[in-house]
């Protein structure tokens, strides 16, 4: 499996034999627990029945399973609808769930084509709800009750309304959207968007440099596309950008099955940051890219560690979250104004706080 998503979405091997599996295994253990033991909140809720994902971006198996897990759990079967080009860790996700009979046949079912095939799943009388991953034009207005991702796949009480948001063209809507005929379409949102770091002027500035350039080399599995922000206190930004430099710049590059690759090829389908890059340099950012070292003939996909500084608060490389070993250095005065920053930034996934004085990093991450 490891392999295989390393061929596939091009994240190093490194990551998708250790940290990535171990997460994948944890995403489905935890809601098989939470249905075993009876999660509070659910009482008089049933299965929705067949439920479809469609994948149409890129999606990592991680975030994949977040949703699967619970939908799973809840008592539902499930039909995967993903592009081919990503297929084969699917399709061996789906082989490895009938060995053993860890699932009854017929509960997990991956179908890999076009997303043409959308519009014969719309036909079909026994599909009963849908949920979208890897579409950022999909947004879901939260629902009110108790559970995160419970809540879409399984069926409320008849007087339950869960409402929903989607600002997709209308036609959009209509080729691919289709649900329960009682309770309309169901959205699912997509996980995903920027890693927003703030390193305060008491933090250990190469120790957050180093996790700083490892996670733009290989961001989060759940977070794969989005970028990192870089909030630092404006008395060590000098100091911490030099050190940044020098970590993307010995970052290497190559083929993400070889275990010493840190930075591999971006996922099928991803669109490279130019440009967010050439915008940000045209507005008189200072950018700084790794050497690329010599790539195969169908090495299109790769893109160098670059480190963007000197924007401004508005700058597009910091409005909208960009694919790509892409980081954006941003200084602010003090830990009011790094929070101020980064709670405006749009797409936060995760956010981090470094500091010694644990204090004060309590005190901002509360904030």
């Amino acid at each position: 499996m490891g392999a295989l998503l390393a061929l596939a979405r091009g994240r190093p091997l490194c990551r998708t034999l250790g940290a990535d599996l171990d997460l994948v295994l944890r995403l489905l253990q935890a809601p098989a627990a939470a249905a075993e033991l009876g999660p509070p909140g659910l009482e008089g809720w049933t299965p929705l029945g067949v439920v479809a994902l469609v994948l149409r971006g890129p999606c990592s198996l991680p975030a994949l399973l977040w949703k699967l897990g619970p939908l799973l759990a809840m008592g539902n079967t499930a039909l995967v609808l993903c592009p081919a080009a990503t297929a084969l860790p699917l399709l061996l996700l789906g082989e490895l769930s009938g060995e053993g009979a860890a699932l009854p046949p017929g509960v997990l079912n991956i179908v890999a084509g076009p997303l043409e095939l959308c519009q014969a799943l719309r036909a079909h009388p026994e599909i009963a709800s849908v949920t979208f991953l890897g579409a950022p034009q999909v947004r879901q207005r939260p629902s009110p009750m108790a559970g995160g991702e419970l809540g879409l796949l399984s069926a409320p009480p008849p007087q339950f309304e869960v409402p929903m948001l989607c600002p997709c063209p209308q036609e959009e809507l209509q080729a691919l959207v289709w649900g329960s005929p009682c309770r309309g379409p169901r959205l699912g949102a997509p996980r995903g968007g920027r890693i927003v770091v703030i390193v305060l002027d008491s933090a250990d500035l190469d120790s957050a440099a180093a996790a700083v350039a490892a996670s733009t080399a290989a961001p989060p599995a759940l977070f794969p596309v989005g970028g990192c922000v870089v909030l630092v206190q404006d008395t060590v930004a000098a100091a911490l950008e030099r050190r940044l430099r020098d970590r993307l710049g010995g970052l290497r590059l190559g083929d993400p099955t070889d275990p010493k690759t840190e930075v591999g090829p971006l996922p099928p389908g991803t669109c490279l940051p130019e440009g967010v890059v050439q915008e940000a340099l045209e507005e008189g950012a200072q950018v700084f890219q790794a050497p690329l070292p010599p790539l195969p003939e169908r090495g299109h996909r790769f893109y160098p560690p670059t480190l963007i500084s000197g924007v401004a608060p508005t700058s597009r490389c910091l409005r909208e979250p960009a694919p790509g070993p892409l980081l954006a250095l941003l200084p602010v005065r003090g830990p009011t104004e790094a929070v101020a920053l980064a709670s405006a930034l749009p797409q936060t996934a995760a956010a981090a706080v470094w500091a010694q004085d644990i204090t004060v990093a309590l005190d901002t991450a509360d904030r």
